[in-house]
């Protein structure tokens, strides 16, 4: 009877030690968790959000610093002459400067 007595009293220290151990578990999978969480927010703040805004204003920026290039096939032909008359003159200048 002492024996089972012992065994029992054995096994509930067991049982405390691996409750103590669950717990110190539990503890660092929620740190873990919020970790990964944070960065998850960190990830979006840093580079899906910008590249969302730079979706938006890229076309903008296109549009304002391109002049009158059109990316519609009606206009290319005369953007593009105009292109080569803008470097046709730009070279006529560079040539009588050179001169």
């Amino acid at each position: 009877m002492e024996n089972n007595f012992t065994r029992e009293e054995e096994i509930l220290a067991r049982l405390e030690e691996q409750e103590e151990k669950i717990e110190k578990i539990y503890t660092s999978v929620e740190k873990t968790r919020k970790m990964i969480f944070w960065s998850g927010v960190a990830t979006l703040i840093t580079f899906v959000i910008p590249f969302i805004i730079l979706m938006f204003m890229l076309p903008r920026a296109l549009s304002l610093f391109g002049g009158g290039v059109s990316l519609t096939s009606n206009n290319s032909i005369s953007s593009h002459g105009d292109a080569l008359q803008q470097a046709e003159r730009l070279s006529d200048l560079l040539n009588s400067l050179s001169q």
